[in-house]
């Protein structure tokens, strides 16, 4: 009868159009994982070796920053008298050092570099590094007359060990020229604004010195963030 011939030729393209797109929603599912096994491979792959090394010492230096600005909070904090070096106080100034110094020296291990183009020479980094510091120790001196603390010897010292890691990653393939430069630019920033606050901390009022003081550690942490981000994807 042509009723039950229609309703028999629908259920047809019904059962057909429903294996088609199980079909279409199994391959879905293939490139999917084929894809999720590519992006583990990829991260599996730049995850070792040297730049291991790299992330756990920017991850160890974040941490230092982070202790810091803790430590910085309790001990410096306009009107309180605390005892700077003494119980928690205390612990919290030797997990910063600790978390800096490991810290350092993950980001300064030894490898097997290899030499591409563009890759900055370590020794310029590091002579450039210490004519900086001078330079800088002389200028903030004499012109505007700032006292000389130890903040301008780690926001220098930062900074080149930054361009080092920085230099370092893109040497061996893992940051391209453009995310080198890039990294340059953003870890200038932040060398910067530290440097402005380092010059402008004696002229401000205390409370305000005291918040503008926590920024460089914010700023260099972030930096550092950034760095991580840029080195997996």
């Amino acid at each position: 009868m042509p009723g039950e011939s229609d309703t028999a030729e629908k259920s047809h393209q019904v059962v057909i159009c429903d294996r088609a797109e199980r079909k279409t929603l199994y391959g879905m599912k293939r490139v999917d994982r084929k894809a999720a096994f590519t992006v583990h491979g990829y991260f599996k792959e730049r995850w070792s070796g040297v730049m291991r090394n790299i992330i756990t010492g920017q991850i160890l230096l974040i941490v230092c920053c982070v202790f810091y600005l803790i430590w910085w909070y309790r001990g410096f904090r306009p009107g309180a008298s605390v005892n700077r070096v003494g119980g928690l106080n205390g612990v919290l100034l030797l997990i910063t050092a600790a978390a800096g110094f490991a810290g350092i020296t993950f980001s300064l291990l030894p490898v097997e570099e290899k030499s591409l183009s563009g890759k900055l020479n370590p020794f310029h980094i590091l002579i450039g590094g210490i004519a900086a510091y001078i330079m800088l120790l002389l200028a903030t001196k004499l012109i505007w007359n700032r006292v000389v603390t130890m903040e301008l010897l780690l926001i220098v010292g930062w900074a080149t060990l930054e361009i080092t890691v920085i230099n370092r990653l893109n040497a061996i393939g893992i940051l391209s020229d453009g995310r080198f430069l890039m990294m340059c630019f953003v870890t200038g920033i932040a060398f910067v604004i530290s440097m402005i606050l380092y010059v402008a901390y004696y002229q401000m009022e205390e409370m305000r010195a005291f918040y503008a003081a926590m920024v460089p550690l914010i700023t260099e942490a972030a930096s550092m963030a950034i760095l991580i981000v840029a080195a997996l994807i």
